[in-house]
């Protein structure tokens, strides 16, 4: 019965998690694609315990959290590689770094919003694969209660 139980759990934990990744991806800026392209989900597990992971790379974060205005300018690096892949010179990498580190940039908590619509849903296909498990079980304990011998 646990192992069953468990199979599933992970079946439905991956499918979750696939669907999680790209539901946040359709949130994400699509300047480039890198950000859209390293979104992941993915079932972990350790011991008995399960759980969704998700992955992206860094600047994920900082377009989660945002930059708080009047600090250190961002590197130019990632900006220059930005503004040349919506056609912009990146030349102007040192100025929009400038401006950023000045003026910062609101968070837009994609991450969150995502966890919000989906942690319900999720929840509920668990209770309802729970309730399956335990209908079925309840059935089988019934029947070699009332077998004959």
């Amino acid at each position: 019965m646990i192992r069953a139980l468990m199979l599933d759990l992970q079946d439905l934990l991956k499918k979750e998690g696939a669907d999680f990744a790209e539901d946040l991806r359709r949130q994400v800026p699509r300047a480039s694609g890198s950000l859209y392209d390293s979104v992941e989900g993915d079932l972990k597990t350790r011991g008995d315990v399960l759980s969704i992971e998700i992955s992206a790379n860094e600047s994920l974060g900082y377009i989660e959290r945002g930059r708080k205005p009047n600090g250190v300018p961002p590197p130019t690096g990632a900006i220059a590689a930005w503004l040349q892949d919506i056609g912009k010179d990146p030349k102007l990498a040192f100025v929009v770094a400038r401006s950023i580190g000045k003026k910062g940039i609101p968070p837009r908590p994609h991450v969150k919003r995502t966890i919000e619509r989906n942690e319900a849903v999720i929840g509920q296909r668990i209770e309802a694969l729970l309730g399956e498990h335990v209908k079925i079980e309840g059935a089988n304990l019934i029947k070699r209660l009332f077998q004959v011998g």
